[in-house]
């Protein structure tokens, strides 16, 4: 039945997404090489209309990194948006429904054969990616960010299964999106992986000369002074200050900074810088003193435990870097990766399930969810917008330290009381 209501949420958002043909694509697509490559595009009205462009926004310059527009670079020769948004919404959806079944095969992968149950497995994976409102949002809104996690997910599967230089070209691609995933290096630095460390670097070196000889590289952010302040002061302004900590506004930003900010609105006496810097360094000693324990226990890495436990750390060093400082809601996407590990773990093996992680997975993932009903059908029944009191009380933070928690906790337990499956393969 849950599968079934899943299945009609995600369709219906397809449905919206017909007629909603403006997003953030619209602002940061295709780029100034259509000016030359396709004219018919570059001067149409709602090209030239758009004000963020008028204002010389995009205009002769790339909001993002070269990855997007090198595996977007066909749309250029399409005529209006509303092709370009038509296409976008078929090539995203097909994404999301291919999810499910990639995601399948990495929570199998961490449990017991004895406790692998396919269909059901299944149902639980596809329930919760189609019902995951970040990602709805992002498929809605034609955000890059669910090619990116395609493109993590992949990466996840090839890293357990023993293909890390596979893993390491597929982040290297994808880190020049926005950058952040290029943090997953350290994972590699962590566990001695040089080859994949080389392949890593080869691989974005590689892609950034072809995006210089493709767009020129002087037109991206990061190319200039002015660029870079603007791509990346907000991941380190007001760290050290308790007075700018909080002055950055939200919008819709959804992290561990701007929750801790939200309960500063409501109560001005929360230390919310103290309360940041408390919460990131117990995570980071948990993870490092775990880490150590299990590098000196020696878990086969071709064992269950051994792709748990990658899982586990790939999961808390994606989070580190994505969604502590900045991270718009529809960046929670990436969440899905330990959601959905987390819900196979629990509801399908007998021996490290609980029906108190049950429970805590399913909050974290309701809390992270907008409490996965319908915005407008919350809204109208509680008489607010709840959106807006969603954001404002920084209600996802609690679904993020749930989370967090959660996966802290298996990964501390695995270094503790031993790889509980480390005779499964």
């Amino acid at each position: 039945v849950l599968f079934g209501i899943a299945c009609l949420r995600l369709a219906t958002i397809a449905y919206t997404g017909l007629s909603t043909t403006l997003g953030d694509f619209f602002d940061t697509l295709p780029g100034p090489y259509a000016e030359q490559l396709n004219p018919t595009l570059w001067d149409s009205p709602e090209f030239v209309n758009d004000t963020a462009r008028s204002a010389g926004g995009h205009r002769h310059s790339y909001g993002y990194g070269p990855t997007q527009y090198l595996t977007l670079f066909p749309i250029v020769f399409l005529d209006s948006y509303r092709a370009i948004a038509l296409m976008l919404l078929a090539g995203y959806t097909l994404i999301v429904l291919a999810l499910p079944s990639l995601l399948w095969r990495i929570s199998s992968s961490v449990l017991p054969t004895y406790s692998r149950n396919g269909w059901r497995e299944w149902v639980v994976v596809g329930t919760a990616v189609f019902m995951f409102f970040p990602l709805l949002q992002a498929l809605v809104q034609r955000e890059f960010e669910v090619v990116q996690l395609f493109m993590l997910v992949l990466a996840v599967y090839l890293l357990i299964n023993n293909r890390e230089a596979a893993s390491a070209a597929v982040i290297g691609y994808i880190a020049l999106f926005k950058y952040w995933p290029l943090v997953l290096g350290g994972y590699f630095l962590l566990k001695r992986r040089w080859v994949a460390l080389i392949v890593l670097a080869v691989t974005v070196s590689g892609l950034l000369l072809v995006a210089h000889l493709v767009f020129d590289l002087a037109y991206f952010p990061f190319s200039n002074t002015d660029g870079r302040e603007s791509q990346f002061a907000r991941l380190y302004f007001g760290l050290g200050d308790s007075q700018l900590f909080c002055l950055t506004p939200t919008g819709t930003t959804a992290t561990l900074r701007s929750g801790v900010c939200a309960i500063k609105t409501q109560l001005p006496w929360f230390p919310a810088l103290g309360a940041f810097w408390v919460l990131v360094f117990t995570a980071a000693v948990i993870f490092l003193s775990s880490f150590i324990a299990l590098e000196r226990r020696g878990i086969p890495e071709d064992s269950a435990a051994g792709r748990w436990r990658m899982v586990i750390e790939f999961s808390l060093i994606m989070m580190a870097a994505s969604i502590t400082v900045h991270s718009h809601y529809y960046y929670l996407a990436v969440l899905l990766i330990p959601l959905t590990v987390l819900l196979s773990r629990y509801f399908s093996d007998k021996t490290s399930g609980s029906r108190l992680g049950q429970v805590l997975t399913v909050v974290a993932y309701v809390l992270l969810s907008v409490f996965v009903l319908p915005l407008s059908v919350l809204s109208r029944l509680l008489g607010q917008d709840m959106w807006r009191v969603y954001l404002d009380n920084g209600l996802y933070l609690y679904g993020l330290l749930l989370l967090t928690g959660l996966l802290l906790w298996e990964y501390a337990a695995l270094a503790v009381k031993g790889p509980r499956l480390q005779a499964a393969k």
